[in-house]
């Protein structure tokens, strides 16, 4: 049989305890972060005026009235068309 020496057990447990504390920390650096990244959705819709007809979120607002613009029944109605080469590429 081998001897038992002090000083391997006590090499083994610190090892072992390194490797516990070095799981819990990384538990819970890993819980804290996605704690402090998460975020409740967000009803858009508590953001807009209560008279509001129309909510629009585009990433490009001169494209969208372009097209919107450009339908038949637009074109029907309307006696100029707007220039919106101002409003591209605005979000």
């Amino acid at each position: 049989m081998q001897k038992i020496l002090p000083q391997n057990l006590k090499g083994k447990s610190e090892k072992e305890n390194f490797y516990r504390l070095f799981t819990f920390y990384f538990l819970l650096f890993t819980f804290a972060f996605c704690l402090s990244c998460s975020s409740p959705p967000t009803d858009l819709r508590t953001f807009v005026p209560a008279d509001t007809l129309v909510y629009l979120e585009t990433s490009d607002l001169g494209k969208t009235l372009g097209t919107l613009t450009e339908s038949k029944a637009f074109q029907e109605t309307a006696k100029k068309t707007p220039d919106f080469s101002a409003l591209k590429g605005m979000q």
